[in-house]
């Protein structure tokens, strides 16, 4: 019995012994606290740190829950043993600099660092399988980054907004780059796609507007629209020769494998001229934005579609024509192309055709496309037949000062008048109750403010100090013929009537009489008759 009684008594001591020490441990850190089943963090306030640590999934939050205090964090380290980080779990440390990630951790979550908008740099070891989307989205001082060769998947928006980041490098087991990955990370000089990537997402680069060079590896099978949209500094790309999707040609411009679509030119690109080549069928949209550098730009014959916007920004091309085989041209495929002067399509093309000024229509002259930029025009007439002018149609067509509208005219389109500044007048065929029915979209204030004339209008006259000459009246029964003098340079002729002690205007005539109805016997009439000239 006192054998037993003694092992009991030692067993007590060491958990008393335990409880104590942990106790103390707690004691010397500032806040803990459980971040999953059995994950949990430690901040030391003196220090500005947090630590992450245990075996497992930390929670997902939404961005106002976690559990600790975001205020004043300085760096993360996330140890040996967490094996996800959880949606929002340090989303807007505002005062974060660095972050740590174990290789342990296969996934980091939706929007786990976004707006991080101190954090400048971040050490994700190999492990990591899975960045989910807006992961450090605007982190805005945030360099650089190296994607380990254990990533697989970028998400939507991973590193979007990262303006500071001049340069970033994947691992060679990346096989998809989501959308919007990489957009506006306005500081990427270079970007190489390793062999392993099969995707890049629509917009991944949209807005990477350092980026110089672009080379793609062999293993890209799809490349989203848009992908390289407004990398306004790039001048070539160069895509592996053993790639069986895509291809480039000797001036870097970006092609399917068999060159029957047209993906990219390179904004600055040193050409000058350039052919688009005869297998080209389809030329995307944007393919060809703000490149400022090219004047003429040949499109072949067995070209069937012009992308949106195909020469947005092209600022020296000054003519364009359209051959026959074309069958479908984007909205805004000339916007904002200033210097071009004239739209020619080829007469046998059965969907376009120009009138004499340049000016681009469906091919029955149904809708209106486009007048192009650079017309020096200062008046122009829509012909009669035309029932939509489509957006954007006389947008920045800075010259024109007046323009005939027909009452066939049914729909206006968006921007159809934008930045049109010099637009003052506007004849319109119909009436003022037509011109009410239109459908006029939105940004037209130059065409809504401009002084509109419809053919109901009430004439304007001016009247001159002096009334015609040898103004006669002949009575019959009832009634007054008015005649007078015809008076040079006047086209129209006021007559007045003298009642309730002022003179008042009772008809604007062309002719030089006037028969005044209705009059009452043995009562006294005072007329006057003032010439002028109607506007």
């Amino acid at each position: 019995m006192k054998r037993n009684v003694r092992k009991i008594i030692l067993i007590a001591a060491v958990v008393v012994t335990a409880l104590v020490c942990f106790a103390f441990s707690v004691c010397a850190l500032d806040t803990t606290g459980q971040c999953g089943d059995n994950v949990y963090w430690s901040y030391n306030k003196s220090t500005g740190s947090l630590v992450i640590s245990g075996q497992g999934d930390m929670y997902d939050y939404t961005g106002t829950n976690t559990p600790f205090d975001v205020e004043g964090i300085k760096s993360v380290v996330v140890y040996d043993g967490v094996k996800s980080i959880g949606d929002y779990a340090f989303y807007k440390c505002a005062d974060l600099t660095s972050a740590t990630v174990s290789d342990s951790v296969e996934s980091i979550g939706y929007a786990a660092f976004y707006n991080c908008s101190e954090l400048t740099g971040v050490t994700i070891e190999d492990g990591v399988k899975e960045i989910g989307d807006y992961a450090f989205g605007k982190c805005s001082a945030l360099e650089q980054v190296v994607i380990p060769d254990s990533v697989t998947d970028i998400g939507y928006a991973v590193f979007g907004d990262c303006d500071a980041m001049s340069s970033v490098s994947f691992g060679d087991g990346l096989k998809n780059i989501g959308e919007y990955a990489f957009q506006r990370c306005s500081n990427i000089t270079e970007l190489i796609i390793p062999d392993s990537v099969e995707t890049i997402g629509k917009d991944a680069f949209r807005e990477c507007s350092a980026v110089k060079k672009i080379s793609i590896g062999k293993g890209v099978t799809s490349i989203g629209s848009y992908a390289f949209f407004l990398c306004k500094s790039l001048e070539s790309i160069e895509v592996s020769k053993s790639n069986n999707y895509y291809v480039n040609d000797q001036y870097g411009v970006l092609f399917d494998k068999n060159k029957t679509t047209l993906i990219y030119f390179p904004p600055k690109s040193d050409v000058t001229s350039y052919k688009i080549p005869l297998t080209v069928q389809t030329i995307e949209d944007y393919s060809f934005q703000t490149c400022d550098k090219l004047v003429t730009i040949t499109i072949p014959e067995g070209v069937k579609k012009i992308g949106i916007a195909f020469l947005n920004g092209c600022d020296n091309v000054t003519d364009i024509t359209i051959p026959a085989s074309v069958t479908n041209i984007g909205y805004g495929a000339f916007v904002s192309s200033y210097k071009i002067t004239k739209i020619t399509v080829d007469s046998n093309n059965k969907y376009y055709c120009n009138d004499e000024n340049g000016v681009l229509f469906d091919k029955n002259k149904t809708a209106l496309i486009k007048c192009p930029e650079g017309i020096t025009l200062k008046s122009y007439v829509i012909p009669d037949g035309v029932t939509t002018i489509r957006d954007a149609a006389f947008s920045d067509c800075k010259t024109i000062e007046s323009i005939k509208i027909p009452d066939s005219i049914s729909k206006i389109g968006n921007l159809a008048f934008s930045r049109c500044k010099k637009l003052k007048n506007v004849e319109y065929s119909g009436t003022q109750e037509q011109w009410k029915k239109i459908t006029i979209g939105d940004d037209n204030e130059y065409l809504t403010n401009a002084t509109l004339h419809c053919k109901d209008d009430v004439p304007s006259v001016v009247v001159k100090p002096a009334a015609p000459a040898s103004l006669t009246a002949t009575q019959t029964t009832k009634i007054v013929r008015l005649a007078w003098s015809e008076v040079s340079d006047a086209t129209t002729y006021m007559v007045l009537q003298y009642v309730n002690n002022e003179w008042k205007s009772i008809s604007v005539v062309s002719g030089t009489s006037y028969l005044v109805t209705g009059l009452a016997s043995g009562t006294s009439y005072y007329f006057a008759v003032r010439s002028g000239k109607a506007d």
